[in-house]
């Protein structure tokens, strides 16, 4: 039902063609030959759906893909702002092909432009200001007053540290301090609400992005972020604690059984009584056979009732002091005819837990060439509450592939389906998926193509996490022509020979490109086995698993 709609919502005028009855018609009898697990009533529902997803989208410019939920809007971002965007990120693209940023083990094919995995904050190497902020303004301007952020918790357990010395259960499907690094932690940017507009500003840099030279594109960037925050506020509701599980469609409560001519009565006699085994291996057939009444899809307008009733999440109400912190990526994927296709990116959340990233916006802005961007979503099934209250120590969960198509054995993950990122599309979603990104290829390929996508990750708001506010820039060539630290052994009255003497004995800060290239090698490594380890914890859990 879901990949109905979400197919449905990517037509052309999908709002009002649904409000046409021999559209509608058309789009029923189509789906239903296509999806032999759809019923009549439940195509109904989706039609009916799809109309309340229009009322939504008529008012708010938005959608719902997936549920999760995964967000879709064509018309958040203007034409006007995608155009300024485009011309202002050209300085990051006209430059010598030396000294363009190509992504580590992408074959030459992805151009970073702003990456926050470069000049990331580096545990006992970053410097940090201990009693002060960094404005966008004043950026350069905190020069030897900031101090090396000193990591003490490697000294101790990191799971007792993670974790508050709590252990977890045993059904917890991942280890929290696996997915927690020691060592590296991408720098958000500060995000101020605007008192008199609806409007956003970035408060302090982004990293790998100086203000003083790209000042148009902070400008295109803060009206992006500003048109992620209501698909954020729409991806984030479903998981307050009190809407979790008000959301589905077909509740499932109770096991029912239809009528069977398998009796029990009917199986014993089958065979001997004497052989235990043999009555073991009937009974299991028994169970296994048994007919099981399927899930009813319930009335849609409790449903309706049950969505119009929730709490929505306002992160300009709530946040409105305090501000929000985003991490920013801007990335081109290129292909030429000697290399037409993109493999894609291998299944992964978003973010380490030292990150906090709760949601994500993608925004593809320029595709040229290229068959069109898509993004897969998984997760782990939340079935645990069906061992806890059905499991048969005799015979298991026998009827489990009747109701849920999957059997004990098989992994507890279900794919959630794909969207779109077609140009000018902007998609967000909270990080409780892991995603991937399908492969892309040349339409032409006797030409150059390219996908240049814009990537917002929001860091939890009820968490603060070390950003551009607190470290100066790291990146050397920032500083050319600014004396760093100078300032500060000037007003001790030392003369400018006594000074560079003590420069060359303090650490070196801030750090080379080369350098900078090195520690990211290393942060991509632990993230690389973070993410190998997830993968393989997710894809191997069973309802059997410890």
């Amino acid at each position: 039902m879901v990949h109905v709609m979400n197919n449905i919502t990517d037509e052309p005028d999908w709002e009002k063609r649904i409000f046409d009855e021999n559209c509608a018609r058309e789009w029923r009898q189509k789906f239903l030959d296509v999806y032999n697990g759809l019923s009549p009533e439940m195509m109904d529902w989706v039609i009916e759906e799809v109309k309340f997803k229009a009322e939504i989208f008529l008012e708010k410019g938005m959608v719902t893909a997936l549920d999760g939920d995964v967000v879709k809007s064509d018309i958040a971002i203007t034409k006007d702002i995608k155009l300024a965007l485009q011309e202002d990120v050209e300085p990051l693209e006209n430059i010598t092909e030396q000294d363009k940023d190509y992504e580590p083990g992408s074959g030459g094919q992805v151009v970073n432009l702003v990456d926050p995995s470069l000049f990331a904050l580096a545990y006992s190497r970053s410097q940090i200001l201990p009693d002060r902020t960094i404005g966008l303004d004043d950026y350069l301007s905190h020069s030897g007053r900031a101090k090396v952020l000193e990591v003490k918790w490697k000294e101790h357990d990191p799971f007792s540290v993670i974790n508050n010395g709590r252990t977890r259960t045993k059904r917890g499907f991942l280890d929290l301090f696996t997915a927690y690094s020691l060592d590296y932690q991408w720098l958000p940017c500060e995000i101020k609400f605007k008192d008199t507009t609806k409007g956003c500003r970035i408060a302090s840099y982004i990293n790998n992005l100086r203000p003083d030279h790209h000042r148009p594109l902070y400008d295109a960037l803060e009206r992006i972020i500003t048109s992620a925050i209501p698909l954020w506020n729409l991806s984030l509701t479903p998981l307050r604690s009190e809407q979790l599980h008000r959301r589905n469609r077909i509740r499932f409560e109770r096991i029912e059984y239809l009528p069977s001519s398998n009796t029990l009565r009917e199986v014993l006699e089958l065979g001997s009584l004497s052989d235990l085994e043999d009555i073991y291996d009937r009974l299991w057939e028994r169970e296994k056979s048994r007919p099981v009444k399927p899930p009813e899809i319930g009335p849609l307008s409790l449903w309706l009732d049950r969505l119009r009733s929730e709490n929505p999440v306002d992160l300009r109400t709530t946040f409105r002091h305090r501000g929000l912190q985003v991490i920013v990526k801007l990335a081109n994927i290129e292909l030429t005819p000697e290399t037409p296709g993109y493999t894609g990116t291998p299944w992964q959340f978003q973010g380490l837990l030292n990150e906090h990233v709760c949601a994500t916006a993608i925004y593809n802005y320029s595709c040229e060439n290229v068959t069109a961007p898509m993004i897969s979503f998984r997760q782990r099934l939340s079935l645990d509450w069906l061992h806890d209250n059905y499991f048969d120590k005799g015979f298991g969960l026998p009827w489990l592939p009747q109701v849920f198509g999957c059997n004990e054995e098989e992994k507890q993950i279900v794919d959630l389906g794909q969207v779109s990122c077609r140009e000018g599309r902007l998609v967000t979603f909270p990080n409780i998926f892991q995603t991937s990104l399908a492969p892309v290829h040349l339409v032409d390929p006797s030409k150059p193509g390219h996908c240049k996508s814009l990537v917002l990750h929001l860091v939890d708001p009820y968490v603060r996490i070390i950003s551009t506010a607190n470290v100066p820039p790291q990146q050397a060539d920032w500083w050319d022509g600014f004396n760093i630290r100078r300032d500060v052994l000037a007003q001790k009255g030392l003369p400018v020979e006594l000074q560079d003497m003590v420069l060359d004995y303090l650490e070196p800060y801030p750090l080379t490109i080369e350098e900078a290239r090195e520690l990211r090698l290393n942060l991509m490594r632990e993230r690389d086995r973070i993410r190998r380890e997830q993968t393989e914890k997710l894809e191997t859990w069973t309802f059997d698993s410890p």
